[in-house]
């Protein structure tokens, strides 16, 4: 582990670091109604911190249509529109719909085929999205209905994430509130009763990650040198928490540096990365180059995993967004994976595989939260949940155990190449690992993304033979094919054990239920199934020893239930069956035949006495006897 050297510093006009310019191409065709890019949102605000409202908000929106046309809308809830304006024009404005649903319909005098600007002035107290207090700072995925759309309750702006624009915001704050904002400080001053800040960002940036926080901060200052570029670091804390959070937060350029080298160079380079300490809530938000906390910082990297998860998502989330929210794995999934992946290397980590289990169990534990039942990764019912996030982090470990580490990392690479600054849907990153693979992974994906749950494996085996030995082994999927879980398609590992002797092989499953037959050189005393964790499953694996009483194909259940014995095999089985009942005395009282069928009933006739009886199972050339007790 690096050590770096901090210190707590005065924040000064010093800070200002200019980013390079980057401009954000046209949003596809996402929806019909919305005919224009959004180029920039350019923000002033004078806040009345006391009375919890924007005494005056001017929001600048820069726009290039798509095709000609004479009105737009803009989300706005909650704030009253004093003026729009189109240079110093005024222009006709209508407020449609309520709530998060409200839109600012503009009209132009005639229609408009080039770049504009409009401004709209306004005022009031937002319902959601800007929180005051001696901490102002924006959520803009708030609870607690955490639907991310708070931006559009603070500011006018087109409020979907797959049309991304450049923006700056200038602060009005009471004397010793500082703000720290999305980009680069390019101005500030701090002379007067009125503090004034000027943060640009020259990134696209997508609505619900634009942001701000004000407070009597300390300043944290680190520095990511990092292949010739030398980055500020600034991390903003309550004086109170500025020595723990300082301790906490000291791997920064560490991480940054890591994943890094994964995943190409921190898209933010040219300006900087930071946190914002807020109040504790127990959340944390990836706000672009601006990080904002709302857990504690104990002084003791206890949440390390949680600064790599934010980190990671400069790049997946913050770089790359999702084209729609039903694609937020795409977000999630890919910063719980790099928990793994940075905890791995990490001195005071865990070993990747360790993690994944974690990440595994904590997925099989809430499977069915918080909906009651188990839900696709792709366009769930509910965004922020362990499918999203431990799921889809299980779905790309599992993609890297298919396809390979040097296949699986130029994939995350080319992904991140590919849709720099931009939006990726779903399918985008599926047909990419397809096309980098040079495999039909359809089915990997529509098992994995597309439907819910998980596979529960049940596993019988038997051996023959010494050395070489024959392994029979008899794979059953059990999960309940419910909420349309399905049979899934996998390559299964298996690790058979005698002593220090040791065979790894795998066999590929994908149907309810399987036969396979495996030659091994030692006759093991064990197998183990998944030994390296490769798959999210549960399992259940049984060894049947050839001996009259516990035997391959022995009943896994045989029991009086209501005037009837019913008994099960182990498995559905192609293999003919009998069941022979007799009396204690040996005579014959009752034959029946299972052909192929999973479970077979014995209904006594009322002239049956009550007493014990046995039954005689003749299966695959093997006779397997028993007894029970029928009581009327």
């Amino acid at each position: 582990m690096n050590l770096f050297l901090m210190a707590v510093l005065l924040f000064s006009p010093r800070e200002c670091y200019p980013g390079k310019l980057a401009r954000t191409p046209p949003p596809p065709e996402f929806d019909t109604v919305h005919k224009y890019d959004a180029l920039k949102y350019s923000l002033e605000l004078y806040l009345d911190i006391d009375g919890e409202q924007i005494e005056k908000g001017i929001t600048i929106v820069k726009l290039l249509p798509m095709e000609s046309m004479d009105s737009l809308y803009l989300n706005f809830a909650d704030l009253t529109v004093d003026s729009v304006l189109f240079g110093d024009v005024p222009l006709q404005y209508t407020l449609r719909d309520t709530g998060d649903q409200r839109k600012l319909w503009i009209y132009f005098p005639s229609p408009i085929d080039d770049t504009v600007e409009v401004k709209i002035v306004y005022h009031g107290s937002p319902s959601t999205g800007l929180f005051f207090g001696s901490i102002t700072y924006v959520m803009n995925i708030p609870p607690p209905s955490w639907k991310p759309t708070g931006a559009r309750h603070w500011f006018p702006c087109y409020d979907e994430p797959y049309d991304k624009a450049l923006s700056e915001i200038i602060l009005h704050l009471p004397q010793g509130m500082r703000a720290v904002a999305n980009g680069s400080l390019v101005s500030c001053d701090t002379s007067g009763q009125e503090w004034t800040f000027d943060w640009m960002e020259n990134y696209p940036i997508a609505t619900y990650l634009i942001s701000f926080a004000a407070a009597d901060y300390a300043v944290i200052h680190d520095t990511l040198d990092y292949q010739g570029y030398t980055m500020p670091i600034l991390n903003y804390v309550p004086h109170s928490d500025s020595a723990l959070a300082a301790e906490d937060w000291s791997n920064l350029p560490e991480i940054l540096s890591f994943f890094s080298d994964l995943f190409g160079t921190y898209p933010f380079i040219g300006e900087k990365y930071g946190m914002a300490k807020l109040p504790h809530m127990g959340w944390a938000m990836e706000n672009q180059t601006n990080t904002f906390w709302a857990i504690t910082t104990p002084g003791n990297h206890h949440y390390e995993a949680t600064v790599a998860h934010e980190a990671s998502h400069q790049w997946w989330g913050d770089m790359i967004s999702p084209a729609h929210w039903k694609d937020v794995w795409l977000n999630e999934g890919f910063a719980t994976y790099c928990e793994a992946l940075y905890m791995d290397h990490w001195s005071g980590g865990v070993p990747y595989e360790n993690y994944i289990v974690e990440l595994m169990y904590y997925y099989l534990s809430h499977e069915n939260d918080p909906m009651g039942y188990p839900i696709p990764i792709y366009d769930p019912p509910d965004l922020w949940n362990a499918t999203t996030y431990e799921k889809g982090a299980c779905v790309l470990h599992m993609l890297r155990m298919i396809i390979g580490d040097s296949t699986f990392f130029g994939l995350l690479r080319t992904y991140a190449d590919s849709f720099r600054y931009g939006n990726a849907e779903t399918a985008d990153f599926t047909s990419l690992a397809e096309s980098i693979s040079g495999s039909d992974l359809d089915w990997f994906f529509d098992e994995w993304l597309y439907h819910p749950g998980h596979p529960f494996y049940r596993v019988y085996w038997f051996k023959e033979g010494v050395a070489p030995c024959t392994l029979s082994i008899q794979i059953e999927q059990a999960q309940s094919h419910n909420y349309g879980v399905p049979t899934y398609k996998m390559p299964i590992e298996f690790l058979a054990k005698s002593g220090d002797q040791e065979f790894l092989f795998t066999l590929w499953d994908s149907l309810d239920y399987q036969e396979f037959t495996v030659e091994v050189p030692f006759s093991p005393d064990s197998l183990k199934m998944d030994p390296h964790h490769k798959v999210l499953c549960q399992y259940i694996v049984t060894s049947v020893k050839e001996d009259p009483f516990s035997v391959y194909w022995r009943p896994r259940t045989v029991r009086n239930a209501g005037n009837e014995l019913i008994v099960e095999l182990p498995l559905s089985s192609h293999r003919d069956a009998l069941l022979k009942v007799f009396s204690t005395s040996g005579s014959l009282l009752w034959t029946g035949k299972f052909t192929g069928k999973e479970r077979i009933r014995f209904r006594p006739s009322e002239k049956l006495p009550s007493g014990m009886y046995l039954y005689e199972i003749l299966l695959g050339g093997k006779a397997f006897t028993g007894k029970f007790i029928y009581l009327k």
